[in-house]
């Protein structure tokens, strides 16, 4: 699993910059996005991270490197029997990568389009994102309805999130259902949904000059948390997600009808790992750095 937007954090590209292993990868993945990431993850704040068109590049560059590392870290982790793959939001470009369906260098120009397009589409007006925790699903879904905003991202039972405009997000704040609370997210804009249209039309431009193999392995969507078995399908829906909802419930729900047995979250962090616990407590979920030999 790779996680998106929100999970970015103050150096979190540290464990790599140093090392001799991961040298080539971070070069190859700053070249293709046109920007020195170790040196912007190093000097980069809170306020920058949140960032779109910084934020994204480095959350592909985190993910990607873990990934590298954790297949070389010992012979257990390079013999396990990887089934499937999925990403939350910019996550899905990792997981491309994993299934063979993309390069990294592919994957990283295609974000860096992506994040710019997201980040411009953001400017105006002016957009953004709110989780709602708690309460009834029904009540909240037609509480953020009734105030003129949008369900962008379903993450888990109790975890909902609203995006749109930010006037008429404040609405829905000061008008929850009982027993709800609400979180503000660290994005730019009102991502998955309409906004992002004109970035859904610059990012197809640029998937176009990109070549999508088959995966190779099982590749889950965010979207339903369908299966996808075609580059082609997988290109269609990288392109659409960029305003479509994300229903990692739904990926939950797959995971368990695959069989899974266990999770493996990549960096940076442990948002989806902390989400399976609540959702799917029965398969086990490990953020990939407690993986890792120390």
């Amino acid at each position: 699993m790779a996680p998106g937007q929100g999970a970015q954090r103050q150096g979190m590209l540290q464990p790599w910059i140093d090392s001799t292993g991961a040298k080539r990868l971070l070069a190859e993945l700053s070249e293709s996005a046109g920007m020195n990431l170790a040196g912007i993850s190093a000097a980069a704040s809170d306020e920058e991270l949140t960032k779109t068109e910084v934020a994204q590049p480095l959350l592909l560059a985190a993910a990607l490197l873990s990934w590298q590392t954790f297949q070389g870290s010992d012979n257990q982790n390079q013999n396990l029997d990887i089934s499937a793959v999925a990403g939350h939001s910019v996550g899905e470009f990792a997981a491309a990568v994993i299934a063979g369906v993309l390069t990294p260098s592919d994957a990283m120009s295609l974000v860096t389009t992506r994040g710019a397009a997201m980040a411009e589409a953001s400017e105006e007006p002016k957009t953004g994102m709110i989780a709602v925790l708690g309460g009834d699903e029904l009540e909240v879904i037609d509480a953020i309805e009734r105030r003129g905003v949008f369900v962008a991202n379903k993450n888990s039972t109790g975890q909902i999130v609203a995006a749109g405009l930010r006037a008429k997000l404040d609405g829905l704040s000061a008008n929850l259902p009982a027993e709800c609370r609400v979180r503000p997210l660290a994005v730019a804009g009102a991502f998955h949904t309409k906004y992002m249209q004109p970035a859904v039309d610059e990012f197809a431009r640029a998937a176009e000059k990109i070549e999508f193999r088959d995966p190779q392995i099982t590749f889950i969507s965010n979207n339903a948390g369908s299966v996808l078995t075609t580059g082609h399908q997988v290109r269609d829906h990288l392109t659409n997600q960029i305003a479509r909802q994300v229903d990692w419930v739904s990926c939950q729900h797959t995971f368990v009808n695959l069989g899974v047995t266990q999770m493996i979250e990549l960096a940076p962090g442990n948002t989806l790992s902390a989400i399976a616990r609540r959702q799917i407590p029965d398969i086990a979920a490990h953020p990939i750095a407690s993986l890792m030999p120390t």
